[in-house]
């Protein structure tokens, strides 16, 4: 009878050990997510701040080359981040105005007729031009040419 409650008595003791180990082991695991995560974001915030200050310039071409010089020095990393920028600095209908305010030019047919604005030069809508094709901004074409997005870009 005394065999039998201490066997009972150490598988217990046994489990309540292996409980105790599970249950530390779960806690440095979750410290460990809990800090991979934390470094994540801050690594996120570091490198939004870096772009923030890059185009803060108010040049757009110096902007250009700065978000460019922070891809070449690895010090974004941020895959998606990258090739967006990477469009940015090859399309030269983009232009950084005030602070980090982004705006991409349009193009829109000089024709005084012409009503429309688009946001590519080889639109099909501008195929009909009998004039120049011209890069202004989203605003202008709106205000001073009067113009409505192409219905083949809407």
């Amino acid at each position: 009878m005394n065999n039998v409650r201490e066997k009972k008595k150490l598988t217990i003791e046994s489990s309540t050990i292996i409980v105790a180990i599970i249950a530390f082991i779960g806690s440095r695991f979750g410290t460990f997510l809990q800090g991979y995560y934390a470094q994540g974001q801050q690594k996120q915030e570091f490198e939004s701040t870096l772009i923030i200050k890059a185009v803060e310039t108010g040049n757009t071409q110096l902007s250009k080359n700065n978000l460019k010089f922070l891809i070449d020095a690895g010090l974004i990393t941020d895959k998606e981040k990258i090739n967006s920028i990477n469009k940015i600095v090859k399309d030269s209908t983009y232009t950084i105005t005030r602070g980090v305010q982004v705006e991409r030019g349009v193009f829109i047919c000089a024709d005084s007729n012409a009503k429309k604005y688009h946001f590519v030069s080889d639109c099909k809508g501008l195929t009909n031009c009998r004039d120049k094709i011209i890069n202004v901004s989203l605003k202008e074409a709106k205000s001073k040419y009067h113009r409505e997005v192409c219905g083949y870009e809407d």
